[in-house]
């Protein structure tokens, strides 16, 4: 598909090839779903969500440590 071929984002939506700095996070319970949790990333057009399972919250959060520990430290 081309790029003039793929559909216009709905307003509220960002855009999934789109790259954006995650600026903060913020994890929220599901409020019919106690299993489920509500990711939020705020970007600078605004917020992201997802919402995941425990265990796939659990596989990304263990996956996030260990690309954060492969990267170089940048503090100084």
């Amino acid at each position: 598909m081309s790029k003039e071929e793929a559909p216009k984002p709905r307003k509220g939506y960002v855009r999934s090839e789109v790259l954006l700095p995650a600026l903060r996070y913020n994890l929220q319970p599901h409020p019919d779903e106690p299993s489920v949790c509500v990711v939020a990333l705020m970007t600078p057009d605004g917020p992201v969500t997802l919402t995941l399972h425990k265990d796939a919250l659990a596989q990304l959060g263990t996956a996030m440590m260990v690309e954060a520990n492969r990267m170089p430290d940048t503090s100084r």
